[in-house]
């Protein structure tokens, strides 16, 4: 579990994918290059999450986990970048709203919440979503 430490992840244990705590705001290519850069609670392999760990994240009731220890709920009710690209426009990206489970793509220059995942285990290959 997390504690109070400004240094902490939490782990979807179906997927074995460990979410950050930071939060950050940024634009879609920034949000990648964020997460890919970022050395957290001591790790090193992180990055943006895919639209579909999103949700999965989200069947998996990661909204039920948020408080002051990880993302507080006025965080959450945000959109987050997905690194997932549209299929049909390679000037859109993958949103997703973990408050109310909303998926959508937008311009990549817009800004969007970023969270960084990592996991030891193999990651969810992105899937195919109509735009």
């Amino acid at each position: 579990g997390c504690t109070s430490s400004a240094e902490c992840r939490f782990q979807d244990k179906v997927t074995l994918v460990e979410w950050s705590k930071r939060v950050a705001r940024r634009s879609g290519p920034s949000a990648t290059g964020y997460c890919n850069e970022l050395t957290y609670d001591g790790k090193t392999d992180w990055r943006l999450p895919t639209v579909y760990e999103w949700i999965e994240a989200a069947s998996h009731q990661i909204y039920a986990v948020q408080n002051n220890d990880w993302i507080p709920m006025a965080n959450l009710a945000q959109s987050y970048w997905a690194s997932t690209r549209s299929s049909q426009s390679t000037t859109q990206q993958w949103y997703f709203n973990p408050y109310n489970n909303k998926t959508g793509v937008m311009n990549p220059s817009s800004f969007n919440y970023v969270v960084c995942v990592r996991s030891d285990a193999n990651p969810l290959e992105a899937r195919s979503f109509p735009s």
